[in-house]
């Protein structure tokens, strides 16, 4: 009998971006019934002190902007609970979620030492794995990259492309280096740039798309891009045992 994937995914949890990964990654899990074990390990933002935090926003984003984050940050706590609703998931699941402050401390080594993961998953990590921890056994460590390496190495590279007016991207997976952004590249797979959307639409898209890019990679058997529906078929306009149907299976029209 095929043993169960371990997977163990290094992130900063945020209310906006990372939870709309992580919306997109149990979607589709639940709809193809993948199998695997999962921990979650959390870091601080930029893993830097909150103070540090606002004034690095307000630096990038300008006060007016970082007043419209502002207010949909507060609107996806207080009215979309998307963050509460990710943990009552991990708590269904059984799935850890581990606060650390350094992936290359002693508190990081010994939980997956532990665990012992075939995958350690870098997903907006704010630091760099150092050889310690990248030298241990019988560990895969890679990164989720949303944008196309080895053109756009580095943080926000949807920004950068925005300026420089790319129209296709790329979600990159790649192994882990002590170099960012420079390991070996094992799997990629080329998006568009929807050029009306705003740099805060497409950070979103990113991390679904790479929440699905790393599914098709870890369960290739299950998840096959290159295989479409080819049927000679023709629809109507859905009926209402139709939209019944349509959200039973808790698909949304808005």
């Amino acid at each position: 009998m095929k043993s169960k994937l371990k997977i163990s995914i290094v992130t900063q949890l945020d209310p906006i971006y990372m939870i709309s990964f992580f919306d997109e990654f149990f979607a589709l899990t639940n709809l193809k019934d993948l199998n695997f074990e999962l921990e979650i390990f959390d870091m601080p933002n930029f893993n830097e002190s909150k103070l540090k935090l606002l004034k690095r926003l307000i630096g990038f984003y300008g006060f007016r902007d970082f007043l419209k984050l502002l207010l949909i940050y507060m609107k996806e706590i207080f009215f979309n609970f998307r963050l509460k609703k990710f943990k009552y998931n991990l708590k269904k699941r059984k799935i850890k979620l581990h606060k650390i402050n350094s992936v290359n401390g002693v508190e990081f080594l010994k939980l997956i030492q532990k665990s012992n993961p075939n995958f350690v998953i870098s997903i907006s990590a704010p630091e760099i794995f150092k050889d310690k921890i990248l030298s241990v056994p019988d560990m895969k460590f890679i990164n989720v990259h949303c944008a196309n390496l080895p053109a756009y190495k580095g943080m926000m590279p949807n920004f950068w492309q925005k300026i420089n007016n790319e129209i296709y991207s790329a979600i990159t997976i790649h192994e882990i280096s002590t170099k960012v952004d420079c390991g070996n590249i094992i799997y990629q797979k080329k998006i568009d740039l929807i050029q009306s959307d705003s740099l805060h639409e497409t950070i979103i898209k990113g991390k679904k798309l790479g929440a699905i890019t790393l599914l098709e990679f870890l369960f290739h058997e299950k998840i096959n891009p290159s295989v479409l529906v080819h049927d000679n078929s023709y629809f109507s306009f859905p009926r209402k045992k139709d939209v019944i149907r349509f959200k039973r299976s808790k698909k949304r029209f808005f």
